[in-house]
């Protein structure tokens, strides 16, 4: 029997924000589960409407196969420097949560990034170098 690929979404938290509470934590990492679910849905929506098999249909499909799985998910420590390289290597793909200021951070601070969905083994030397949370 063939294994399956393990398909993971990471999200990157700014641990420099000095963020103390693990309720503001996840909270932050919710916004941006819900921010990257909406930027696959706008893809699947795209690729229906123009019937492709770009890569909007491919992005749209590992989402569902993630979706109908154990949707696993890694919570990682990071830095300004790591969330903008998460940011320029996965471009629009990448789910950015920029905080309102109501509570431990400043208003505009980006507290959480979400990778786009990939295989564990397409993971970048890079990522595998943060902690975990």
């Amino acid at each position: 029997m063939a294994e399956r690929e393990e398909l993971v979404q990471y999200y990157i938290v700014d641990a420099t924000l000095g963020i103390r509470s693990k309720g503001k934590i996840g909270a932050q990492c919710a916004h941006g589960a819900l921010l990257a679910h909406e930027i696959y849905e706008r893809l699947r929506v795209l690729a229906d409407k123009y019937h492709t098999d770009l890569t909007s249909r491919g992005h749209a499909n590992t989402y569902n196969k993630w979706y109908g799985g154990q949707m696993t998910k890694i919570v990682l420590k990071g830095d300004p420097e790591v969330m903008e390289k998460a940011g320029k290597e996965y471009g629009h793909m990448t789910a950015c949560v920029i905080d309102s200021g109501f509570t431990e951070v400043p208003e505009g601070s980006q507290t959480v990034v979400v990778l786009p969905i990939m295989k564990r083994d397409d993971c970048p030397d890079w990522l595998t170098e943060l902690r975990l949370l």
